[in-house]
C-alpha cells in the first residue's frame, strides 16, 4: 500500500493508493507481504504521484526495501522509490555503488540537494527502513531510524504531473530497476521527525491488523482514539473534526432507523476525497 497525506487550505486530506501488479509477485518479508521486483524492467508506477506534495513546504518519503544486487555499481544501481524527472521534481531513494544510499530533492529551476551514505549503509538480503525527509530548510537521509546523513537544501517541487514509482528510476536513457522487494512506502506532505520515522517503523500494517472501519460512526471513534492523528495535528482540530462526524452519524442514523446503507456512506466519503 502507498499511503499519501496532504493538506489543502484548511481541510486535511487523506489518501490510501493500493495497486495489484500482474508482473510483480508478493512474496513473505518484513511482514508478511511486500512487492517482489527482479531487476528486469519490473515496477510500480503511480501516475501524478508528485501531486500529492507539489507546494509542499516540508516533505517525507519512506519505506522498507530488500536489496538483492551483489553487484551494485555503474550501470547497475538499485532505484527504490520516488519521483525523478531530472529538471524540477526529484525526491527519491536510490542505491549506489558500494552500498551507498542516495537521496536527492530537486526544485524549480533545476536546483537540487544531494545526501549520499557511506559506504556499506546496507547489505544484500536483508531489510532496511529508509526514510528521506525535507523540512524546509535541510534534508535528510534515514536508515533503520537512525540519520545516516544530511545536506541543507530549501525551495519546493510545484510539478504536479511526475509519477512516483517504486522498483524504477530513470537517468536520462538508463533505467536503474530494483533487485530486491520493498514494502509500505508511503508519501507525507510533513516532515517526520527521527521519533516519528521510528514509531512508524514497528507500528504493524500487516492485513489482519489494518481492517477499515465499517461504518461512520466506527470510523468516527477509530479516528477521534488516535494518537498518531493527535500528534500530526493537534487534540484541538481531531476533537472539533471528530464531533462533527458523530453528529452526522447520529442525524444519518436517526433517519435511516439503524440500517446502514453502506452506498451511501462510500459515495458520500469518496466525494469529499
Amino acid at each position: 500500500m502507498i499511503v499519501g497525506i496532504f493538506q489543502l487550505g484548511m481541510e486535511i486530506r487523506f489518501f490510501y493508493i493500493t495497486f495489484i501488479i500482474l508482473s510483480i509477485y508478493p512474496v513473505k518479508a518484513q511482514n508478511s507481504y511486500s512487492l517482489n521486483f527482479d531487476g528486469e524492467a519490473d515496477y510500480v508506477e503511480v501516475p501524478y504521484g508528485s501531486a500529492m506534495i507539489a507546494n509542499a513546504g516540508q516533505i517525507t518519503l519512506s519505506g522498507w526495501v530488500y536489496p538483492r544486487n551483489i553487484n551494485s555499481g555503474w550501470p547497475d544501481f538499485d532505484a527504490f522509490f520516488g519521483f525523478r524527472n531530472e529538471s524540477d521534481a526529484d525526491f527519491y531513494l536510490l542505491q549506489l555503488d558500494n552500498y551507498k544510499v542516495e537521496g536527492r530533492l530537486r526544485v524549480t529551476e533545476n536546483v537540487a540537494y544531494t545526501v549520499v551514505t557511506a559506504a556499506e549503509s546496507n547489505r544484500p538480503d536483508t531489510w532496511y527502513h529508509l526514510a528521506l525527509t525535507y523540512d524546509g530548510a535541510n534534508l535528510f537521509v534515514y536508515i533503520n531510524g537512525i540519520e545516516a546523513g544530511s545536506t541543507e537544501a530549501s525551495g519546493q517541487i510545484i510539478n504536479e504531473n511526475v509519477s512516483l514509482t517504486i522498483g524504477r528510476l530513470v537517468f536520462q536513457t538508463t533505467n536503474f530497476d530494483l533487485d530486491g522487494q520493498a514494502d509500505e512506502v508511503s508519501l507525507w506532505n510533513i516532515a517526520l521527525t527521527e521519533q516519528q520515522i521510528q514509531d512508524y517503523m514497528y507500528a504493524d500494517t500487516s492485513p489482519e491488523n489494518a481492517k477499515l472501519p465499517e461504518t461512520l460512526k466506527k470510523s468516527t471513534a477509530s479516528f477521534h482514539q488516535s494518537s498518531v492523528m493527535r500528534e500530526l495535528f493537534g487534540d484541538e482540530w481531531v476533537d472539533h473534526f471528530s464531533l462533527t462526524r458523530k453528529w452526522e452519524a447520529q442525524c444519518y442514523n436517526e433517519q435511516k432507523k439503524g440500517d446502514p446503507d453502506w452506498r451511501w456512506m462510500l459515495d458520500h466519503y469518496f466525494e469529499i476525497i
